[in-house]
Order: C-alpha cells, then structure tokens, then sequence
C-alpha cells in the first residue's frame, strides 16, 4: 500500500491518467482487503498495521489533486463503520467473533444486531493499542470529509463517551478522552454542541482523580497509577481543546477551569513522563484559553504562572499554541506581557535553546518568532528602560537578543 501510494504520488506529479486511475483502482481493492483484516484478523499487530495503512492512505489521498479517484465513497464509509467496530469491541482481535462484514459483498452487512444494540468494548489495557490507531483513522477520515465528519463524529462520541466513563482500564479512559479531542480539533466551532454534555463529565474525572491524589499524599498511601496520569492528562488536553474550538460556549467554565490548571501547575510534578504531560498539558490549556479569549482571563495572575513553568517537562506536540499565544499578546502590546517583559524574554530562551522542542515548531510559528525577536529589538532600541531591563538579563538571554539582532541588520539574507 506504501509502494502503491508513492507510485499515486508520482504519476500525479506527471499527470499520467492512465496510471493514475490504475493505482487507485489497486488501492481501493486494497483498502477493501484491509478492511477485512481488521474485522477478522485475531493478530492484534496485523489488525494495528491494517488500521495503519488505511490511515495513511486516506491523509496521502487528502493531500492529492484527485482524491475523488484515490478514495471512493464506500471505503471512506466502511473505513467509518470500521473505526465505529472497535470502538464497540466488534473484531477478531477484540476475541469478538465477526459476522458483519463481508469481503465477497464489498462492505458491511449488519447479519445479527441492529448498529445500536452491539455491546460497546470492555476497554481492557489490552485493546488500548488497537483502539488508539482506529482514532488515528477516525482523524484522517475527519480531515478528509470535514464537511460531513459532524454527522460520523455525532455517532461515534457515544462510543467514546462510554470509553471514557465506563472502560476497565485508565489508559482506555484516556483514549475515550483523547478521541474525543481529536475529533472537536476537526470541527472546530461545530463541537459546541458538545460542551453541555461532555464537560461536566471531563471536570468531574478530573476533580476525583485530583482528589485521590491529594488523599494519598496525605495518608501516604499510593497515589495515581501512570494510566490514572494519562487519563488526567488527557482530560486536560480535552478541556483545553474546547475552549479554542468552542470560545463562546466555554466561558462559563473558565473560572472554573482556570482553578483546575492554575492549581496543578502550582503542585509538586508527580514522577514519571505521565505526570510531566500532565504539566505540559495545563501550559497547553491555559496558552488556548488565554489565545481564544483573553479578556476572559486574569492575564496578571495567569500568564506569570505559564512564564514560570516554562520550559516543557516531555511533550512539545502543542508548542505552537504556547508560541502563538506570546506573539499574539505582544503583537497587541499587552500591557500585562510588557510588564513581564524579562520573564517572556527567559521563557523564549528556554524554547530556543531546547532543540527538541524547537525542531517541534512549525515553519510559519519559527518566523512568527523571528519577527517578534526583531519587533523586541526595536522596542528595547527606542525604550531605555527596556533597555536596562535586558543588561540585567543572564548572559543566555542577552544572547539571543544579540542573535534576533544579527538577525535584523541582515535581513536580505
């Protein structure tokens, strides 16, 4: 399927008609054989690299000038129903015995139950793995139907609701949690519709998992286990979805949220990689909030607190919301992002000197830093008192203005 799609690829390139319908035609029948496989391959490796390949078929589709021809509306259909099968625990590698789809017919045939009374997953840790990938596949079909992935998503956030509250095992919780942000990242505003019944559901789960590991702190006893981390971190990353998505309808919650966040990033790191992404993802919820409304947000308590906790512990994936947020407020001249002038200078350095996460920016937020270090430049240059503010930088940060410097006097280059 690789091969087959950088054949597409190429013969796109060269506008060969011919070979172009002739590998879509191989890549459909394909699609169908994969299909298959993930409905009734009880090998869980074989049934994940399936899921795979029908995910990068479709974003090498989604990137093409014919997609129409690469991708029929049958395998964009039954990739759909696929993905809602897993979520419902309906294959073979889900020790399910599969009765619905059949090769021969080209698609699904529903032989015993109706769609709405097929028992959901278990949620075990064990299906965490093939779960994940039919996520990622339920992205991909996202992205390359966003016009009508409202209507797909609208019936698989019951499935995802219900991994979420009700799944055996915290790691397929937070699965259900982060399913559920990936496909309001694909809606954008039209997730609004699902803040009145989700968010309660996300702020409770992180109100009692919060509370547990209060409990255990105090008592000594054990406290969350790295799948309970995961599930924390994941409902945050949820939550902080929303408020960029859904700006209006949020607000309610922000108060509220803004405790949440402001609180954890406050507290010790619990240990591990999972507790550093919790941290990581309330810089990330509060860096949307702050972007998607600021004047809903107490800038002068909230953006010292992300300046602070600066630089990322683990996971760089969100930088650019955190990059894109200081640019934002200081292509505005805030007057709270002036004030912290020396602490967003520092809180840059730390970016800019930390190659993993600066290999993380996207090419179009790496200019955007660029230009805001030249705009620096000329506001120390004309502001005196800026100006000694930056002399009594670390010689690291006085560095990088030097750099954004350069950078200015050779612009041609």
């Amino acid at each position: 399927a690789i091969k087959l799609s950088d054949f597409y690829k190429e013969s796109e390139a060269r506008k060969s008609t011919k070979w172009i319908n002739w590998a879509s035609e191989q890549i459909d029948e394909l699609s169908n054989e994969f299909i298959w496989t993930v409905s009734n391959d009880a090998n869980k490796k074989v049934a994940e690299a399936a899921l795979n390949t029908l995910q990068n078929i479709i974003e090498t589709a989604t990137a093409s000038e014919h997609t129409s021809k690469l991708l029929s509306k049958t395998m964009i259909d039954d990739s759909h129903k696929l993905v809602k099968r897993v979520l419902k625990g309906r294959t073979a590698c889900q020790g399910h015995e599969v009765d619905g789809y059949d090769l021969s017919q080209g698609g699904y045939v529903e032989q015993v139950k109706k769609d709405e009374e097929i028992a959901h997953a278990k949620g075990d840790a064990s299906e965490a793995s093939t779960i994940d990938a039919a996520i990622d596949l339920m992205c991909a079909i996202g992205r390359k139907k966003a016009t009508k992935f409202d209507r797909k998503f609208k019936r698989l956030v019951p499935l995802l609701q219900h991994l979420l509250v009700e799944a055996e095992s915290p790691e397929v919780q937070a699965l259900g949690a982060t399913g559920l942000a990936e496909g309001f990242l694909v809606l954008g505003p039209a997730s609004q519709v699902y803040v009145e019944p989700l968010v309660p559901i996300l702020t409770d789960m992180f109100v009692r998992l919060s509370q547990k590991q209060e409990t255990a702190e105090k008592e000594g006893t054990p406290g969350l286990t790295d799948g309970e981390k995961k599930l924390q971190w994941s409902v945050i990353w949820a939550l902080g979805v929303l408020c960029s998505t859904t700006t209006q309808e949020m607000a309610p919650h922000y108060n509220e949220l803004l405790q949440f966040f402001v609180g954890e990033l406050a507290k010790p790191t619990l240990p591990g990689a999972e507790g550093e992404m919790i941290k990581d993802n309330c810089i990330f919820s509060l860096a949307r909030m702050i972007r998607a409304n600021p004047d809903a947000v107490p800038l002068k308590q909230v953006l010292p607190v992300v300046l602070t906790s600066l630089p990322l512990r683990h996971d760089s994936s969100d930088l650019d919301i955190v990059v894109d947020m200081f640019v934002f407020l200081w292509n505005k001249r805030d007057p709270v992002m002036l004030e912290l002038f020396p602490k967003v200078i520092e809180a840059y350095s730390h970016v800019l000197n930390t190659p993993w996460q600066l290999d993380s920016l996207e090419e179009g937020t790496k200019g955007d830093v660029v230009k805001m270090f030249q705009d620096i430049v000329s506001y120390v240059e004309a502001n005196p008192q800026a100006q000694a503010v930056v002399s009594h930088l670390a010689p690291t940060i006085q560095r990088i203005i030097e750099q954004g410097t350069n950078n200015n006097q050779n612009r041609p280059q």
